[in-house]
């Protein structure tokens, strides 16, 4: 079993869009079984995409915090 844990800075995928971080992870998504991310918070909650799967086998698990207090929440 390859499973990948990542901590990102990143909050595009968060917002909806589809930048480089989204690629990389699409690339990434056909060699792990299950990719696990810890991001920043969301700025735009009314999104609710804090828990959703971009990719069958990609999980986001956004911090409660802001990006600067990331560090400590991890």
């Amino acid at each position: 079993m390859k499973n990948l844990l990542m901590i990102s800075g990143d909050r595009q995928m968060l917002q909806g869009q589809k930048g480089a971080f989204w690629n990389t992870l699409k690339d990434f998504s056909k060699h792990f079984e299950r990719i696990d991310i810890i991001c920043p918070k969301n700025r735009a909650p009314e999104l609710h995409l804090e828990r959703e799967i971009f990719f069958e086998n990609v999980h986001l698990h956004p911090s409660p915090y802001g990006l600067w207090k990331q560090a400590s929440w991890i």
